[in-house]
């Protein structure tokens, strides 16, 4: 009822604010959504009109989600909470971390995070990535929905900012990826203050992942109809090793997948950090 009541209202306070319109010598068009909006009109509420007018009109207002910024960036953040985080961001993402903190998100990709931390209300939101396609991602999204942060390109083994810039470090998804992972760490490290915490995700290095005998055999039953679906990643397990199912499970244009038990993920991080809270999972890749 409202969808059908808005264009009338709207059409009637035009001709009482318009003299110049004419309501018997009146047509309707539009293009894209203005004219999906026309074939609405002329199912729905056709009386008033001499003619419609339509220019490339969508058809099915769903394919919109593929063309449309705002929908775009809203179905990636619904695959990231419900796929990815089991329906919700964990706690410890930002335990103990005061709003006015200085946050950084290391490996921004399209901004999921950064959006996260500027709704939860942290007025000090510093992000950035070594692709400048990221970048530009993450700055249109935070247009779009009226949030504020600092976004540059930088690489997480040597970030482009200040000693002691930040009292908390987010790097999910990232550190895996890097050429030289220790070198990421003493980096976080560096641009903390004191007394900073870091929250860290990594793939974890599961039951199949730590026996390579096993993984071998899976991969010569079912490696060619086990994957996921798109960027080549059709037949995830074929290679039967356990770096290169972790490098391909982000794509073939990934060059370098890394999955870690808990206790190489302590002696990749406790040179430096002293650790607070773990969390693992055998349903991780």
């Amino acid at each position: 009822v409202q969808t059908c009541a808005l264009p009338i209202l709207g059409w009637k306070a035009a001709l009482s604010k318009y003299s110049f319109l004419d309501a018997d010598r009146a047509c309707a068009l539009g293009a894209s959504y203005g004219g999906f909006m026309t074939y609405w009109i002329a199912g729905v509420w056709n009386s008033p009109w001499k003619c419609f007018v339509d220019h490339d009109g969508v058809f099915d207002s769903r394919m919109m989600y593929y063309a449309t910024d705002e929908l775009w960036f809203e179905e990636h953040e619904k695959t990231c909470i419900n796929d990815v985080l089991a329906g919700r961001p964990p706690s410890i993402l930002t335990a103990s971390v005061p709003k006015t903190a200085r946050l950084l998100d290391v490996g921004c990709g399209p901004g999921f995070w950064v959006r996260l931390f500027a709704r939860r209300g942290y007025t000090h939101v510093s992000a950035c990535d070594l692709t400048e396609t990221a970048v530009d991602l993450t700055r249109r999204s935070l247009d779009i929905f009226g949030l504020r942060a600092d976004v540059r390109v930088g690489n997480a083994e040597a970030l482009p900012y200040a000693n002691e810039s930040f009292d908390h470090v987010n790097c999910q998804g990232v550190v895996h990826h890097t050429p030289d992972p220790v070198k990421a760490i003493h980096e976080f490290w560096r641009v903390l203050a004191p007394g900073g915490t870091l929250c860290l995700s990594v793939y974890y290095r599961n039951y199949l992942l730590r026996h390579a005998g096993l993984l071998r055999v899976v991969s010569r039953l079912a490696g060619r109809s086990v994957g996921l679906p798109g960027r080549g990643r059709e037949s995830l397990l074929a290679s039967g090793d356990a770096d290169e199912v972790v490098r391909l499970y982000d794509g073939t244009e990934n060059p370098i997948g890394r999955a870690y038990t808990a206790n190489e993920l302590r002696g990749l991080v406790g040179g430096v950090f002293r650790r607070s809270e773990e969390h693992t999972s055998e349903l991780q890749s």
